[in-house]
């Protein structure tokens, strides 16, 4: 949770002035804990087992993008006038017609993989060891030399919304950040501010925030935390070394986050310098919640960056 969610040692404020300054909605409910089938919900408005994409649809019937008689929120908005423009993850196909610039958006940064380095091209999966990435509808064979994701994502989004200025049209940004998705890459000069607060482990964390939930009135009183979730050991019972590793994954965690808070305030400060930021509605949802996978039981040699922390 962010702080103006709950967080006690998060530190987000460009996302806390936007929840001050307009709205919180704390009654967010997933279709699946699955982000294609939240970004599909998004985009569609349709229910993603409808569509074959959401996460129980598997099997033979099971679909790998969007097909091409599907609208995208992309496609309305386009055809209504506006500029439309999408960076970051997508994940909803890599097939031509299932790209962004085939659905809907004049200009994207995309990469069409569930989940990848933040560093460079480097895939999640020895199965799809180099991941896919389009810019304005053109398969890319290399990334900008000084890419990190969270950082690219957001000069993308303002370059092109700077580069359709002079068009006089409204604007659809749609900036889908890997982060904090794992695999936990942060810069190295990036600080780690979370003061030992992730020591105390999970289970005291989960009962701070609930209490400050309840403080900011997001939960009632007398609510009560839910059990932990099967599988999830008592974070005292484990070992020294794996406590050591789990603080290290909480604390890579928080930093992306607070990264990711940062560039949001980048492109906060980019609309308010040319005079639409009070002309612009600004969405900021997660589209799952927390990202909990063991990247271990799913990175199969993936080699890794001399310039990137990493903890799994």
């Amino acid at each position: 949770a962010v702080s103006c969610m709950g967080s006690k040692h998060l530190k987000t404020p460009n996302i806390d002035r936007l929840a001050k300054e307009g709205l919180r909605f704390s009654s967010f409910y997933a279709t699946q804990a699955v982000c294609t089938s939240s970004r599909v919900a998004l985009l569609t408005g349709c229910y993603p087992n409808r569509l074959g994409l959401g996460g129980t649809a598997l099997g033979p019937n099971a679909k790998t993008g969007l097909s091409n008689d599907e609208q995208t929120l992309g496609t309305l908005l386009r055809d209504a006038g506006y500029r439309t423009s999408v960076v970051g993850k997508w994940h909803l196909g890599r097939e031509p017609s299932q790209i962004p610039a085939a659905r809907g958006f004049d200009r994207d940064f995309a990469l069409l993989d569930g989940a990848a380095s933040y560093w460079d091209m480097t895939g999640f999966t020895a199965a799809a060891p180099k991941s896919v990435f389009t810019e304005d509808g053109r398969y890319l064979t290399r990334l900008p030399d000084d890419y990190y994701a969270t950082k690219t994502y957001t000069d993308k989004i303002i370059s092109f919304i700077e580069a359709d200025r002079n068009l006089r049209k409204p604007f659809f940004a749609l900036v889908a950040h890997q982060a904090p998705h794992d695999p936990y890459h942060l810069p190295s000069d990036w600080p780690l501010s979370s003061n030992g607060a992730y020591a105390a482990g999970w289970d005291e964390l989960r009962k701070s925030r609930l209490a400050k939930q309840i403080e900011l009135g997001l939960m009632p009183k007398g609510t009560e935390l839910a059990a932990r979730m099967p599988g999830i050991p008592e974070f005292n019972s484990l070992p020294p070394a794996a406590r050591a590793l789990a603080v290290k994954r909480m604390e890579l965690y928080a930093g992306m986050v607070e990264n990711f808070d940062h560039h949001v305030g980048r492109l906060i400060d980019y609309l308010k310098s040319i005079g639409e930021f009070d002309n612009t509605l600004i969405l900021v949802l997660s589209d799952n919640g927390a990202e909990g996978t063991d990247v271990l039981r799913l990175l199969a040699g993936a080699p890794g960056s001399p310039n990137q922390r990493f903890a799994a």
